[in-house]
């Protein structure tokens, strides 16, 4: 009898414990990582760059990610103007695939694992891919290009592509596509696409 009471006690002592050990590891941890924490985000901060052109940052992140024993892809296609590299553009579908765009590679699709799956650039009107989306509604994938002319591409689930030029896009129609946004369909609205154009302009467009 006398055995188990100091059992139970041991055992309350140490569920009461346990919120302090809890707290005294979470602190060690801060207190072992603060120097590095704080040493990153001045590297961040010491060189600000614009969006979509974060070639330091890019940088940055491959370097820390293979000191931990990831494989990083990098460079991957190239900016709109000669003298950059390293511009792409990603949309992660639900089930963890990924459309992965860039101005000289086209589209292509790979798995959760980053296995390849499917090379989509022969359906698009070019493969100078600047900007990507995806359809939250249906689980499309919105395409925009760098080079005017081509409007914007809809790949539907099921492998329909849909090309919107001329007639849907109005005046915006020969410029290049800066970037494209979803909001997805409500019961009293229809899915609506923005897209920003390289002129400037925000186009707004809803339909089925």
């Amino acid at each position: 009898m006398k055995t188990k009471l100091i059992l139970a006690f041991l055992f309350v002592i140490l569920v009461i414990a346990m919120p302090t050990m809890a707290q005294q590891s979470l602190d060690a941890i801060v207190d072992r990582e603060i120097g590095q924490l704080v040493s990153t985000y001045k590297t961040l901060h010491a060189a600000p760059e614009l969006s979509h052109h974060e070639e330091k940052t890019s940088a940055f992140f491959a370097t820390q990610l293979r000191a931990l024993g990831f494989t990083v892809t990098d460079r991957l296609g190239k900016y709109d103007r000669p003298g950059f590299t390293g511009y792409g553009v990603i949309a992660v579908m639900k089930n963890g695939d990924a459309w992965i765009g860039s101005f000289t590679n086209g589209l292509r699709m790979v798995d959760h694992d980053g296995h390849f799956k499917a090379d989509a650039t022969a359906v698009l009107p070019t493969k100078s891919v600047g900007a990507l989306a995806k359809d939250p509604t249906d689980d499309s994938v919105w395409i925009g290009y760098r080079d005017a002319g081509y409007g914007v591409t809809r790949i539907k689930p099921d492998g329909t592509v849909v090309l919107y030029r001329g007639e849907a896009l109005g005046s915006q129609a020969n410029s290049e596509v800066w970037d494209i946004q979803v909001q997805p369909a409500t019961r009293n609205s229809k899915r609506r696409i923005l897209v920003t154009f390289r002129r400037g302009a925000v186009g707004i467009y809803d339909g089925d």
